[in-house]
């Protein structure tokens, strides 16, 4: 692949950037990680079905959807929010919530105020196999549902692999791929294990193993924001932040709250276009 550039010095700058896209208010990260039990960020101790509420210097930190809230023991591995405020999960194993039970590949719709629950158009029988997982989740403005898988998997016989980035259409039931794993891993094998798009075209990933991209690496903990049109990627969020004394800290799902009346993360966005390939 062509050489990439960009630097993990600019970890700080990228902090700062997310903050100031954001305006006067820190923009706010919501991220989950895989480990089931003595997760601790800024403090806060959590286990691998909460999703915790945090800033990019994860120097704050408090429980946003605790893992109660699952009927049985779920482990959040997709996140995002719906622009009517209900979320959106998925959970690495079967398991219930609102007293029903749910795939690992399916697509859950919370509705936080009356905790009721229900498949939001993809299922496990969505796919052209039953052994599938998602693994990241969020949406574009026109609805459409961007996803990524643990496994390679395909819908209607369009295959993709772990490390894509899939458009779903929901209003025809069909797939594409949005973001190719080659274009964003720079050895084109990885696997997307947490995604958040931005109206910018650029996504929030998180990695299920250290990865390299745009010539920089990135560990399973951190959150980095790529961006497809220049193939740069910027530390967003540092595994560092963490402050127990577990050997991973692997992140598996995220989302940004973004902030009042403000374009989300376009500052930074502009800041990684700079980067461009050498």
């Amino acid at each position: 692949m062509t050489s990439k550039t960009t630097s993990r010095s600019f970890a700080a700058i990228g902090a700062l950037a997310l903050s100031l896209a954001a305006g006067a208010a820190n923009a706010q990260l919501i991220l989950s990680t895989t480990a089931n039990t003595g997760n601790e960020l800024a403090g806060l101790t959590f286990n691998d079905g909460d999703m915790v509420q945090t800033d990019a210097a994860g120097s704050s930190a408090s429980i946003f959807f605790a893992e109660s809230n699952w009927t049985s023991d779920g482990d959040t591995d997709a996140f995002h929010i719906l622009p009517d405020g209900t979320y959106l999960f998925s959970s690495l194993f079967n398991s219930q919530i609102d007293g029903q039970s749910f795939d690992d590949a399916d697509l859950i719709r919370y509705d936080p105020n009356t905790g009721t629950a229900s498949t939001y158009f993809i299922t496990e029988s969505t796919f052209d196999d039953d052994f599938e997982d998602i693994s990241g989740v969020s949406t574009r403005e026109n609805g459409n549902i961007l996803f990524s898988t643990l496994s390679d998997a395909s819908i209607g016989g369009v295959g993709f692999t772990d490390g894509d980035i899939v458009e779903y259409d929901i209003s025809t039931g069909t797939v594409s791929i949005a973001v190719a794993e080659d274009d964003i891993f720079d050895d084109g094998d990885g696997d997307i294990y947490g995604l958040h798009y931005n109206a910018d075209g650029t996504y929030l990933l998180t990695s299920v193993a250290d990865e390299m991209i745009s010539g920089t690496q990135f560990l399973d903990g951190d959150i980095f924001l790529y961006d497809p049109a220049n193939d740069t990627a910027t530390l967003v969020f540092s595994e560092a932040s963490f402050t127990d004394n577990g050997t991973s800290y692997d992140i598996d799902a995220i989302y940004v709250i973004p902030a009042p009346g403000t374009g989300l993360l376009l500052g930074l966005a502009g800041f990684a276009a700079r980067r461009r390939r050498a």
